[in-house]
């Protein structure tokens, strides 16, 4: 990424810095983009429904650093998009650092110590596709002050993803996150140690390792009682938010390994929610009401580069153990050709499958498929 230096001799001559800087980078798409379904896309001059619409996007970023007379780096960095957001006592956008032999101390938006460690899947589209590659992790910033959305009558409104179409949850305002995180990293040699908190008695702890051509990782999360979690990312393909009945916990692992210019990754958690499993009665037969609140997600991706291209693919599974939630496949592939100097076309396709189940104390069965579709872009990708 280019960086454009804007103000770094003003702040140089300050006696207390041995360095400043302020930079400006970003990034942005246009293309267009594809969804099966006829639910998603609206004309707006005939008013019926499409299958693909213009795809745009544009972030500008702002990265200051600086360091002092000992060697201690500074800084920070925001969206363009954000500068104007809760910056207060709670602000929950952008990312203020300090880093140096004991390592990096940052505050704001910033990620917890297990996904920090864990990262998602790899995955190559224009747009995201709804980011179906991205695991589920428990700590995380944004709006700590949301609320539901209501209609007239005072029913909860429903939102709809705009990738697949489907219902995803309460529409909400704001990002239902926990105010800022703190995340100290440290690194020695191959080794990165990694420890998150919020200020609502939540920590999570991430440990991994860089042998050059394979890395391991292992995190672990946890959030107290009373917490509001959010099963599915309201973004994507499903949702459902709950408040758990005691502490939340989240165990994650990841392993992978390079060939070449391929590498091939794999993730595995287990979240339990809190929850307390509950049966009924149903002709003389008990089944479960209400789940015990844990599920697995796992999956596995492989991107490989040549020449100036990068291919990516991968699959990823949820499995839920509750009446009424979902069990959930996705996948996707994905192409790009870099033309130099931060321009590059891109392409991808995703799709999911949802199935619902009911459990007694005895088997899972999983019913007839619910719903299923494919979604797909194509355009051009911009790095500044």
């Amino acid at each position: 990424m280019k960086k454009i230096l804007l103000a770094s001799s003003a702040l140089a001559l300050t006696a207390s810095v041995a360095a400043a800087e302020v930079t400006v980078g970003g990034d942005a798409y246009y293309g267009i983009i594809y969804n099966d379904s006829d639910a998603v896309f609206l004309n707006n001059a005939t008013g019926e429904s499409q299958n693909y619409a213009f795809a745009f996007d544009l972030d500008i970023d702002f990265t200051a650093t600086g360091e002092t007379d000992s060697g201690i780096v500074f800084g920070a960095s925001i969206d363009a998009d954000d500068t104007a957001k809760a910056q207060g006592v709670r602000g929950f956008d952008g990312e203020v650092f300090v880093s140096g032999a004991f390592g990096r101390l940052a505050m704001g938006d910033t990620d917890g110590a297990a996904e920090a460690v864990i990262g998602d899947l790899d995955a190559v589209s224009l747009t995201g596709l709804g980011d179906f590659n991205e695991n589920i992790f428990l700590l995380s910033a944004g709006n700590p002050s949301c609320s539901r959305v209501q209609d007239e009558d005072g029913n909860d409104v429903i939102s709809t993803d705009p990738i697949t179409g489907l219902p995803n949850g309460y529409e909400t305002i704001g990002a239902c996150g926990q105010g800022p995180l703190a995340l100290y990293t440290y690194d020695y040699g191959g080794f990165t140690g990694a420890i998150g908190l919020n200020d609502d008695e939540g920590y999570s702890l991430g440990a991994g390792y860089d042998g050059g051509a394979w890395t391991i990782g292992l995190g672990y999360e946890r959030v107290s009682r009373g917490t509001e979690i959010t099963i599915f990312d309201p973004d994507g393909f499903d949702s459902l938010s709950f408040v758990a009945d005691e502490a939340a916990t989240h165990l994650i692992g990841q392993a992978g390994f390079t060939f070449g210019n391929t590498t091939i990754k794999g993730t595995y958690g287990q979240i339990d929610t809190g929850q307390t499993a509950e049966y009924d009665f149903v002709n003389g037969i008990p089944v479960k009401t209400n789940g015990n609140g844990k599920f697995d997600q796992y999956g596995i991706s492989l991107e490989s580069s040549f020449d100036a291209f990068t291919v990516g693919a991968f699959y990823r599974e949820i499995n839920n153990d509750t009446p009424g939630l979902k069990r959930s496949f996705f996948y996707g592939v994905g192409a790009s050709y870099d033309l130099g100097g931060g321009l590059a076309v891109v392409a991808g396709l995703q799709g999911g499958d949802v199935y619902s189940q009911a459990e007694t104390p005895l088997t899972t069965t999983f019913t007839a498929q619910d719903t299923s579709f494919y979604a797909a872009d194509f355009g051009l990708d911009f790095s500044f």
